[in-house]
C-alpha cells in the first residue's frame, strides 16, 4: 500500500515539473495585484516570510508565497529585478551583502540600507 501511494505520488510530482518547466518566469510581479514574499533557504527566514505573509493575508491583501529561494546571492537580485516584492531580512546582513558596513547603531545602518543601490556584481560575490 505504501509503495502504491508513494508511486502515485512520484508519477504527480514528475507531472507538476514536466508542466513547470513549459512556463516562462514572470518578468516582474510588481503589477500582477499581489504581494510576492520571498524568503531564503533557512528556516527562520521561512518561519519570517510566513509571518508577513499572514499579517498581509489577514489584513485583506493578496499573496504569493516564493520561499526556500536560495541564499542571498540569489534572493536579492530577484527583489531587485521585481521577482519578490518583500523579503523579511536583518539590517546589517543585508547592508554587508550589498558592499557597505553595519554600526552598532540602528539609526546610521538603517540610513544606510533605505539608500537606493545598484545589485551587486554577482561574479565577484564568493558567499
Amino acid at each position: 500500500m505504501i509503495r502504491r501511494i508513494a508511486a502515485t505520488l512520484t508519477g504527480v510530482l514528475i507531472a507538476v515539473a514536466c508542466k513547470g518547466s513549459r512556463e516562462q518566469a514572470p518578468a516582474s510581479v510588481l503589477k500582477d495585484g499581489a504581494i510576492t514574499i520571498g524568503s531564503c533557504d533557512f528556516p527562520e527566514s521561512e518561519l519570517l516570510a510566513e509571518i508577513y505573509a499572514q499579517a498581509l493575508t489577514q489584513a485583506g491583501f493578496t499573496v504569493v508565497r516564493s520561499f526556500d529561494i536560495g541564499p542571498r546571492e540569489l534572493v536579492m537580485p530577484a527583489l531587485q529585478e521585481g521577482l519578490l516584492e518583500v523579503v523579511p531580512e536583518y539590517e546589517g546582513s543585508a547592508l554587508a551583502f550589498l558592499g557597505g558596513t553595519p554600526t552598532s547603531g540602528k539609526g546610521p545602518t538603517f540610513a544606510l540600507c533605505a539608500r537606493p543601490t545598484e545589485p551587486p556584481d554577482r561574479r565577484s560575490r564568493t558567499r
